[in-house]
């Protein structure tokens, strides 16, 4: 995925880290870190294709896991705590640029 993400073939990319999103969750579950990382991917890719609203999504979801994880693994919390701030970073990027897309349709 990041190879073709690299590449700026987006649309490969995404087909890559969403086989990549559905291996780890099945390895995993929903509440591990590598899955959580693997919805940033996608979120990254979707913030490439500058579908705002996906990115949220996959964003939140990453989030989510995150935010479980700094509650039941206290020994890594400053770890996780960093994914956090990236998530949060790339959430306020996101909910900024939906602001504007009203506001440009209507000049």
């Amino acid at each position: 995925g990041n190879l073709h993400w690299g590449l700026e073939e987006d649309h490969k990319a995404l087909e890559h880290h969403f086989k990549a999103l559905n291996i780890y969750r099945f390895l995993y579950g929903d509440k591990h870190e590598t899955t959580a990382y693997s919805y940033r991917q996608v979120a990254k890719i979707y913030l490439q294709l500058e579908a705002d609203q996906k990115a949220i999504q996959y964003n939140l979801k990453a989030r989510d896991i995150y935010l479980f994880l700094v509650k039941t693994n206290p020994e890594k919390t400053a770890d996780l705590q960093e994914k956090l701030s990236g998530v949060n970073r790339d959430l306020r990027f996101c909910e900024k640029a939906l602001d504007y897309q009203p506001k440009a349709c209507e000049i």
